[in-house]
C-alpha cells in the first residue's frame, strides 16, 4: 500500500505542476512539450487505478503541443488579463464568487491562509492574487509532493495529514471554481488550446478529488483498526 501511494502522489505532483505551467503567462513557458508529455505519462501510469481514465479532453490536449508560442501569448493575455471592455475570463477563483466578479474577496483570504499554514508565501516578485488557478494548481502540486515524501518516509499518518488537505482544499477551492472558468473558457477562447488544457483541466481535478476522498477514508479505516 505505500509503495503504490507513493507512486500515485508521485504522478499526481507531476500532474499539478504541469497544469500550473499551462494555465500561467505562457511568456514563461520554456516549451509546451515537456509539461503536456508529462501529464500523458503520469495519466497513463495512472490509468490503472479506476479513478484515472482516459477521456476525450485529454485526447485534445496532446494535440496542442506544437501550438504558436506567439499566438498563446495574444490569446493568454485576451482571455485571461485584458480585453475591451474587460477580460472575458479572470483566472482568479474570487472573480466566480459572485456576479459582480471582484478580486480579493473571502476566498482570496481563505487561499492565503492555507498557504500560510504550511509555511508558504508568495514571491515578492510575483504579481499575481494568490488565488490564479496556476497558484492553487502549483499548491496541490506542494501538497501531493509533501504526501509523496511522507510514503517515502513510512510516515502514514503526516502522509493522511496532507491527504486530508487535499482533500479540504480541492472541495471548498478548487471543485467549486474550475468547471465554471472552464465554460467560460469553452465560451471565449478563440483558439483550440485553452480549451482543451481546461477542459482536461476540469476532468482530472473531479478524478483526483474522488481519489482523494477514497484514499483519506481508506486510510483513516484501516488507522482505526490498528
Amino acid at each position: 500500500m505505500t509503495l503504490e501511494m507513493l507512486k500515485v502522489s508521485g504522478l499526481r505532483s507531476h500532474i499539478y505542476t504541469s497544469l500550473a505551467i499551462l494555465m500561467a503567462n505562457p511568456a514563461n513557458i520554456a516549451e509546451l512539450e515537456k509539461p503536456i508529455e508529462t501529464i500523458s505519462n503520469a495519466m497513463n501510469e495512472l490509468s490503472e487505478l479506476p479513478f484515472f481514465r482516459p477521456t476525450e479532453c485529454l485526447g485534445f490536449l496532446l494535440k496542442e503541443e506544437k501550438e504558436d508560442k506567439l499566438k498563446l501569448m495574444v490569446e493568454y493575455t485576451r482571455l485571461f488579463v485584458t480585453a475591451h471592455p474587460k477580460a472575458p475570463c479572470p483566472p482568479y477563483e474570487s472573480v466566480y464568487e459572485s456576479e459582480d466578479r471582484l478580486l480579493m474577496r473571502n476566498s482570496t483570504l481563505n487561499v492565503l491562509d492555507f498557504y500560510r499554514k504550511f509555511g508558504l508565501s508568495l514571491s515578492d516578485t510575483f504579481k499575481e492574487p494568490p488565488d490564479h488557478i496556476a497558484t492553487e494548481l502549483e499548491f496541490m502540486h506542494f501538497l501531493t509532493f509533501k504526501e509523496a515524501e511522507a510514503w517515502r518516509d513510512n510516515d502514514k499518518p503526516k502522509a493522511l495529514q496532507f491527504l486530508r488537505a487535499e482533500a479540504d482544499f480541492t472541495l471548498n477551492h478548487l471543485s467549486p471554481w474550475v468547471p465554471v472558468l472552464q465554460k467560460c473558457v469553452e465560451n471565449h477562447s478563440e483558439i483550440s488550446f485553452y480549451r482543451s488544457t481546461t477542459c482536461f483541466l476540469r476532468e482530472f481535478v473531479e478524478m483526483d478529488t474522488s481519489f482523494i476522498k477514497w484514499a483519506a477514508k481508506n486510510l483513516a479505516d484501516n488507522s482505526d483498526s490498528t
